[in-house]
């Protein structure tokens, strides 16, 4: 879907998302819900929209596996410090591709 705009007018998007989680999410997520809804919403505008997420996600735009599959979703515990940062080091390191990118990956309070 073009969304109406004009090719000048269209975004080229990266959302940096936990792979903690698949987006959208199949029960209740906080973070992975708000992702899937913007990049949703973005993507049905015509922007162009890259989310780097677990390779599980089921999205109709691009999706940039940080993760074959989502980390809690095979029972992952403890520590994720190490994927986050993975995530936006990934994001990073294709900067180039994108006018805008925007993380819902956040550090924990030291």
């Amino acid at each position: 879907m073009d969304g109406g705009l004009e090719p000048s007018r269209r975004l080229r998007i990266g959302i940096v998302a936990p792979p903690l989680v698949r987006i959208p999410p199949r029960k209740y997520a906080g973070t992975e819900r708000i992702v899937a809804a913007i990049a949703l919403g973005m993507h049905e505008r015509g922007h162009q929209v890259t989310v780097f997420a677990a390779g599980d996600s089921d999205l109709p735009c691009e999706v940039v596996p940080v993760v074959p599959h989502s980390l809690w979703g095979r029972g992952l515990k403890g520590d994720t410090t190490a994927y986050l940062e993975m995530s936006v080091a990934l994001a990073w390191q294709q900067a180039g591709r994108f006018d805008v990118i925007h993380s819902h990956v956040g550090r924990p309070a030291s």
